[in-house]
């Protein structure tokens, strides 16, 4: 579990955050001012930090004292290279380019107040997802799945689910490997190394799965278009062997059957294309989080 501890002045918005980080299974941690942050850095060890300008004195006034702990935090040999989103209430795009400016610098700048999501995806810019909780949500989204092709014909609805199957199969295993990486990425030179590195596989692991699901779809789409074809030369062939009387009723059946295949095709062909979007629209959600 991702350890993020929350330095803020600003008590009410400090909780808020941590209680949006705790449901995205963060352990968080807050302190209010320089000496509780002290506090918390030796006991807690965080994987990242997210220190206000604005912190509380004794007296319980707000002051411009987080640059005096971002100074500490970089200064320090053990927390040096954890990386710190510094934010600043109010602040312009100048602002922030001037604070980028400074000798003791945090990993990333933003203004207060700042959206949920926009936090979570510059946390995430820094330390990466959660393996764990990707493969879980990967497993609850492969049961929902499960239910899109309900309404298809049996034998139309075994054929996606086996060519789904080994997609999934594929997918498991590249999120084994993800979960399974920590232990051994720990060795790096240093954290920073460690995180420029982790966001950068995890990239590579999207792409590569972004490409096997495209693939896996051209072959549907082909496999599709292959019984198109044969049902028009079927069609050809019959119609070709209408003359003769004793035969006319039987071809004439035969057409018919054909006409209503056809149509079961046009259906099938429309309900396949939606539930593939909607499986694509939950895979990227999925994979790809803000």
């Amino acid at each position: 579990m991702r350890k993020v501890l929350i330095i803020d002045g600003e008590q009410e918005f400090a909780q808020m955050v941590r209680a949006f980080l705790k449901t995205h299974r963060f352990q968080v941690e807050c302190a209010y001012d320089p000496e509780q942050a002290r506090e918390k850095l030796l006991s807690f060890s965080p994987q990242l930090i997210i220190l206000s300008r604005d912190l509380r004195t004794d007296s319980g006034n707000l002051i411009p004292e987080g640059f005096g702990v971002l100074k500490e935090i970089k200064t320090h040999p053990s927390w040096s290279k954890i990386p710190v989103i510094f934010l600043v209430n109010e602040a312009s795009e100048r602002d922030l380019e001037r604070l980028r400016k400074l000798r003791y610098k945090a990993e990333d700048y933003a203004r207060k107040p700042i959206e949920d999501n926009e936090l979570l995806r510059r946390i995430e810019n820094l330390i990466g997802f959660d393996p764990e909780e990707l493969e879980e949500k990967f497993n609850q989204g492969k049961e929902a799945l499960a239910n899109d092709f309900s309404h298809l014909p049996d034998s139309m609805r075994e054929a996606v689910k086996e060519e789904l199957s080994g997609l999934f199969q594929k997918l498991d295993h590249q999120l084994e490997q993800m979960v399974g990486e920590d232990e051994n990425e720990l060795s790096c030179q240093s954290e920073a190394e460690y995180f420029r590195l982790r966001l950068k596989e995890q990239e590579q692991n999207i792409k590569r799965l972004r490409d096997k699901w495209k693939k896996a779809m051209l072959a549907l789409e082909e496999r599709i278009q292959k019984l198109e074809q044969e049902n028009r030369e079927l069609k050809r062939a019959l119609q070709s062997k209408t003359e003769g009387e004793e035969k006319e009723e039987i071809f004439k059946e035969l057409l018919d059957a054909l006409e209503r295949m056809q149509k079961e095709l046009a259906s099938f062909k429309e309900n396949f294309s939606r539930a593939l979007s909607q499986l694509k629209s939950k895979l990227e959600r999925l994979l790809i989080e803000k």
